[in-house]
């Protein structure tokens, strides 16, 4: 019998990873005098062709994108280059620490234009988006959570694994005054493993593993011998089929003693 296909967010990821939007086409596109972003010849990636391409739905595929943290441009949906949108979130961060603005209600239009030399309107709005847990085009909130992680994971893009007393040092040095860090705000970022010397966070992004289900409970298994249920969500939410629980997917390719997830063998 065929499998019914379900949509996959991983297949739209293959698609978007393969031309990120840089440093060099953001350039390119200033100089050329584009409005705001260039449009890569020959790679297009409008709403609709993305639906035929993955089989999914204008309302599925919107929810992929927005977990993707995909940017719209000229028409195209397209993922940042990771070195570009960090320092796009990073100087949109500065800007408002600057400003002195509150996190609770950043205005947006007026961040538009502090920015506007370095970045076009469509950028700065990404990054407020990306940092908010409400947003409008007058005012958003930032979420000091999303802020947290992503100066975590400013971190770990220079060190794939950190001692966690280092890390707990360094995460509270980045972030704005009144804003604390938390252990638990990693779950789904990275992992924590058990080492003689203390423990031990290792970066861990669910788009960095393999994108099916038995090769990635593999990999899983190979970075922690044994797992919570609720600690694997992060990383095989994306791949259960319609209808399916966490705990049903995991268990095809696992089995549970005293509470934990471990291989069958």
């Amino acid at each position: 019998a065929l499998m019914p296909i379900h949509p996959s967010i991983y297949s739209l990821y293959d698609i978007l990873r393969q031309k990120p939007y840089s440093d060099e086409e953001a350039e390119a596109a200033a100089e050329a005098g584009a409005s705001s972003v260039a449009h890569t010849k020959g790679f297009s990636t409008r709403t609709n062709e993305l639906c035929t391409a993955v089989q999914a739905s204008e309302g599925e595929m919107q929810n992929f994108l927005r977990i993707l943290n995909a940017v719209c441009i000229e028409g195209s949906w397209r993922l940042l280059d990771r070195v570009y949108e960090n320092d796009l979130i990073e100087f949109v961060l500065a800007t408002v620490e600057m400003n002195g603005w509150s996190f609770d209600s950043v205005p947006v239009q007026k961040c538009v234009v502090e920015v506007s030399q370095d970045y076009p309107e469509v950028m700065v709005e990404h990054a407020l988006r990306c940092l908010s847990s409400e947003f409008d085009d007058v005012v958003c909130k930032l979420d000091p959570t999303k802020v947290c992680v992503f100066k975590a994971q400013l971190l770990f893009h220079n060190e794939n694994q950190i001692s966690e007393s280092t890390l707990m040092e360094s995460w509270g040095k980045m972030l704005p005054s009144g804003i604390t860090p938390k252990k638990q705000m990693l779950i789904g970022y990275a992992v924590e493993q058990k080492t003689p010397l203390g423990p031990l966070w290792k970066y861990l992004d669910h788009l960095s593993l393999p994108f099916n289900a038995e090769d990635r409970m593999g990999a899983l298994f190979e970075i922690k011998p044994k797992w919570k249920l609720d600690d694997l969500q992060p990383y095989m939410e994306h791949l259960k089929g319609p209808g399916e629980t966490l705990e049903q997917l995991v268990l095809r390719h696992a089995r549970e003693v005293d509470g934990f997830i471990v291989p069958i063998q």
